[in-house]
């Protein structure tokens, strides 16, 4: 596999946990629950996380338990 390849991969995975962690949050969904996301936040705060990226990834969280918020906050303004 070539670099690019490599890179592809490398932010493929950190893209799908990311994916995982704002699912965790839908509780009605069942995809995912509280140890799935304790889970998810161990593999962001681990070394081969550190490996696959420099983005900081309690920024990653922190924006993703924003947009939660938020966006639970317009559902429930609108319904």
């Amino acid at each position: 596999m070539n670099d690019e390849g490599v890179d592809l991969l490398r932010n493929a995975i950190v893209i799908q946990a990311a994916k995982d962690y704002k699912r965790s949050f839908d509780y009605r969904s069942g995809a995912c629950d509280e140890f799935d996301r304790k889970e998810i936040e161990k593999f962001f705060r681990s070394e081969w996380y550190e490996q696959l990226t420099d983005v900081d990834s309690e920024y990653i969280m922190n924006e993703i338990k924003r947009i939660v918020r938020e966006e639970r906050r317009a559902k429930n303004e609108a319904g």
